[in-house]
């Protein structure tokens, strides 16, 4: 319904009031007139006009109460001797008292169930009296802050489930705060408004006086209101009885006549007297089985009007019921929502930073005032829409992360919020006390597998000669975090760069013996890891797998090509070739004993264990990477670590024709030194002709120094004599 259409059914209703008034009024006075033509007295000014309120007798009051079979009893009470005006004052409800709002202070309207009880009364409900005590408005126009007051003041104990707390609410901060004055009065819809909007304070802030006055209430006042959350508003008899049961008392107006003024107990209902104004009340209350309503009046407790301030009035007496308000505290949190789910995809693994989800909605306990609305959060158990990770939405039932999560392991958690601001749960301090989704945010694809294990204990990359037949399995492949690995996408074969085409779910691959003929082969094992969201990481070689059956080969020299030495330490220049694997080792002995392993190179320093002046035999072999051997070559090789003997008389010298019979005379003096340059010291020598070695070959000149090659002996070895040749021409 839209304001206009609201207001235009309001207008009609107070038509409706205006014309059931007159109608009522007419048919008192056709009653009276009756009553009194059959024998009872009328006043003396009875012919003249309608009687004045004080103008007909209790007695006659009482006999028109029985005589209609009415339930009540009438008798002077306090207010029963007041002049007109002063009746008026009591009473102060405006002519808008029943306009429905155009704001949002109406509290929205949710479907009730009909399993209202047949009778209640918050004066003793579960044994308990959740309302206060009769308050006195005096000779002022606020009735319409006493009702609300009262009603609100039974609400603040039913909503803190405490009937013992008996709140004393200042009507006067209600009334005179705001537009209400004793004479015009006040309306309770006004009253309702400023309850939420001001909120009121307690009794003692601002207690309550019978007059018009400034606005005055305590200087702490805003620190010591008492809002209410809203209000609803009630229509008919059934609608009253339902929030009657699921709130509390809420305030009505009725219509106030005459004889109502000198009501003391039982059941009213209009008698006799003319209308004198409309009265805002609580109603507390109602009787199915006795057809009426309980109420709360504002015209004291100590007075004899009425059942101690309170009184019960028929259904369908002077309006009374036809409208109301429920003023709503509301401490009950709403449902919770369930089913928190993905919402357009399938959980618990998205390859989306900033998922959606959804969930069945929350609604509000009755007596509540309505779902406003959710709080969210990402990665904490405590929604409360005040952090970065945490937001507060509206009332739907599905929500996307406004930001870009990142890749991991996430939860979503949600509260239910209603319009009171009371949540549900109200106390999410772990995970689990609010309801959640576990999920898992994944935009990137898994590492691939780092620890191969080849099954025949060959090394990643290593050259070996034994297996053929590896069983592959493999670990430590990671999703960061992620959806987790589903499957490996495997290549096996010679190319470096192949591309994987078998898929397998376990991490093992049985490839395939390799063939062991070929000698030499270098095969690949290369992976891609895809996980549960078809993230793909690229090919990669895990693992090298060589094979060398092949033997190498090759040979060495010793000393740059010599078969002498002249210390231990010998001089080996291995050479050679291998298909596979390469050269890496030398294995090297002297006599078939004392064999010795060298890295491959092609110059190698060796101490071997060598006689002096003996002959010796060195062996050789090379190693490749896989562990082949080639064969065993070998050298022969003389250790002269001692200096020629200088005996002068065992050398000859021979020539085989430097100059055809040429001759050379000698100095008288010369030296000794082996081919490996140990020298003796310089020896005399007779003067005599020498004649050159076979094969030696010089072009001589006067006073030069030459060098001589003759056996000595070492084996094979050469000896050099250093003479200082003078030569000269034959005759």
């Amino acid at each position: 319904m839209n304001e206009s259409e609201s207001f235009g059914q309001n207008k009609d209703i107070k038509v409706h009031h205006q014309l059931r008034r007159l109608a009522v009024q007419l048919a008192l006075a056709l009653f009276a007139l009756t009553l009194f033509s059959q024998g009872a007295p009328l006043p003396a000014q009875a012919q003249t006009g309608p009687p004045p309120p004080r103008d007909i007798s209790i007695e006659t009051l009482q006999a028109l109460i029985d005589q209609k079979n009415y339930h009540w009893t009438a008798g002077e009470t306090s207010v029963s001797g007041l002049t007109p005006d002063e009746r008026r004052c009591l009473l102060g409800l405006t002519a808008d008292e029943m306009l429905a709002p155009a704001g949002d202070e109406l509290c929205s309207v949710s479907t009730y169930p009909s399993d209202y009880p047949s009778a209640l009364d918050w004066r003793n409900r579960s044994g308990h009296d959740w309302t206060t005590a009769i308050r006195d408005q005096q000779t002022c126009g606020a009735c319409a802050a006493f009702a609300a007051a009262a009603a609100i003041e039974s609400r603040l104990n039913i909503a803190y489930d405490d009937p013992g707390w008996w709140p004393d609410l200042s009507e006067a901060h209600l009334f005179f705060c705001s537009w209400g004055n004793c004479v015009d009065g006040w309306s309770p819809m006004s009253a309702l408004v400023d309850a939420q909007s001001r909120g009121v304070a307690d009794e003692a802030c601002y207690p309550y006086q019978p007059y018009d006055q400034a606005c005055s209430p305590c200087a702490d006042w805003e620190s010591r209101v008492t809002k209410i959350d809203c209000y609803r508003q009630s229509n008919g008899d059934a609608r009253i009885k339902q929030d009657l049961a699921d709130y509390g008392p809420l305030v009505t107006s009725m219509d106030v006549y005459a004889d109502f003024f000198s009501y003391t107990g039982g059941i009213y209902a209009h008698t006799w007297g003319e209308y004198v104004g409309g009265h805002a009340v609580t109603l507390v209350g109602y009787d199915d089985t006795g057809g009426y309503w309980i109420a709360k009046n504002s015209w004291g407790a100590t007075t004899n009007w009425g059942e101690d301030g309170w009184f019960r009035i028929a259904y369908g007496q002077c309006g009374i019921g036809e409208y109301g308000f429920v003023p709503v505290v509301d401490r009950t949190p709403p449902e919770q929502a369930t089913d928190l789910r993905p919402w357009g995809w399938t959980g618990p693994y998205t390859n989306d930073p900033s998922p959606s989800f959804a969930w069945t909605r929350a609604y509000d306990d009755w007596g509540g005032i309505g779902l406003d609305g959710y709080y969210v959060a990402i990665d904490d158990p405590t929604p409360e829409g005040g952090y970065n990770n945490d937001w507060s939405i509206g009332i739907s039932t599905s929500w996307s992360v406004p930001v870009d999560l990142p890749d991991g392991p996430h939860f979503v958690a949600l509260t239910s919020r209603d319009k009171a601001g009371n949540v549900n749960p109200a106390n999410t301090n772990q995970k689990g006390d609010a309801i959640y989704y576990d999920f898992v945010v994944d935009t990137a694809p898994p590492a691939n597998p780092t620890s191969i294990n080849s099954g025949c204990a060959v090394q990643d990359g290593a050259w070996q000669n034994e297996c053929t037949n590896p069983a592959f399995t493999w670990s430590g492949a990671d999703d960061h975090g992620g959806s987790g690995v589903q499957d490996y996408h495997v290549y096996w074969g010679t190319n470096p760069t192949g591309q994987p085409n078998y898929w397998r779910t376990d991490p093992a691959y049985d490839p395939p013996a390799i063939d062991a003929g070929a000698g030499v082969a270098t095969y690949y094992l290369r992976l891609a890891t895809r996980d549960n969201l078809d993230h793909e990481s690229e090919p990669e070689t895990v693992f090298t797998f060589r094979y060398d059956a092949v033997s190498p080969w090759g040979s060495f020299d010793l000393n740059g090509g010599g078969d002498m030495a002249y210390d231990r330490r010998v001089r080996v220049a291995p050479s050679g070739d291998d298909a596979g694997s390469g050269l890496t080792m030398v294995h090297l002995s002297n006599d078939g004993e004392n064999w010795q392993t060298l890295a491959y190179a092609p110059t190698l320093g060796w101490e071997l264990p060598l006689e002096d002046h003996t002959l010796h035999t060195v062996y050789l072999r090379l190693a490749d990477g896989a562990g082949n051997l080639s064969p065993i070559y070998e050298q022969s090789i003389c250790l002269d670590m001692t200096p020629p003997a200088p005996h002068s008389a065992s050398y000859r010298l021979w020539s085989a024709g430097v100059v055809a019979g040429g001759a050379v005379r000698s100095s008288n003096s010369f030296r000794l030194s082996d081919t490996l340059g140990q020298v003796t010291s310089r020896q005399s020598l007779a003067s005599a002709h020498y004649r050159l070695q076979s094969g030696f070959q010089a072009a001589w000149s006067a006073r030069e120094t030459g060098a001589l090659y003759v056996p000595f002996t070492c084996g094979r070895s050469l000896t050099t004599v250093y003479l200082p040749l003078a030569l000269r021409s034959l005759p």
